[in-house]
């Protein structure tokens, strides 16, 4: 693969520009927000992943697909293994990384209270 390079701060500046169109699209629907950020992130990853595998065997087993998410994936967004990988009460899987600047902030459990999570500006 190509080894470009592009600043750190450039890919954060990117990131909230991003999560703000989506917030002024949307105003105050937070779920049609959240929606178009999730396709646009799914629609990249899934690139992603189809570059990073490109010549490799296919992976049949899930764990072998997380494990490939934690290592290669991680390695080629974050320029880093992810820290920790366990599994939750449920069966799924956690991936934790407290050293991602861009994942600070960020909260994925739905279960916490609305006003637990932090505010995108």
């Amino acid at each position: 693969m190509d080894d470009k390079k592009v600043a750190e701060s450039t890919v954060h500046l990117l990131f909230h520009e991003i999560v703000r169109y989506a917030c002024n699209k949307w105003g105050d629907n937070k779920e049609a927000a959240a929606q178009l950020l999730e396709e646009m992130g799914f629609g990249v990853g899934m690139r992603l992943v189809e570059r990073l595998t490109v010549g490799k065997p296919r992976m049949c087993e899930q764990k072998d697909s997380v494990k490939f998410v934690c290592r290669e994936v991680w390695q080629a967004v974050f320029k880093k293994q992810a820290d920790r990988l366990q599994t939750n009460r449920r069966g799924g899987y956690v991936i934790q990384d407290t050293a991602v600047k861009l994942l600070r902030g960020c909260d994925a459990d739905p279960a916490r209270p609305a006003e637990c999570h932090p505010a995108v500006n």
